[in-house]
């Protein structure tokens, strides 16, 4: 599972800006551990990031899909 922080990262936006998406409910499942912490599977990412490529959505174009399929998870 991935941290917020993680995750932010790999998309290019903010924690402010993925918390409105997660408000606005445009975001993926989030697992809020039991500290408040939130995590993100990889697999939910990685459907998330194809159905917005494949809705054609801003930011998905081809370039930003190689990047993110050519990225791996964090180790740790």
């Amino acid at each position: 599972m991935l941290t917020l922080a993680e995750v932010c990262e790999e998309l290019a936006v903010s924690r402010s800006t993925f918390c409105d998406w997660r408000a606005k409910r445009r975001a993926r499942r989030c697992i809020k551990l039991p500290n408040g912490d939130l995590r993100i599977r990889r697999s939910d990412l990685d459907h998330w990031f194809d159905d917005a490529h494949r809705a054609g959505a801003p930011g998905s174009d081809a370039h930003s899909a190689a990047a993110h399929r050519g990225r791996t998870a964090p180790a740790g």
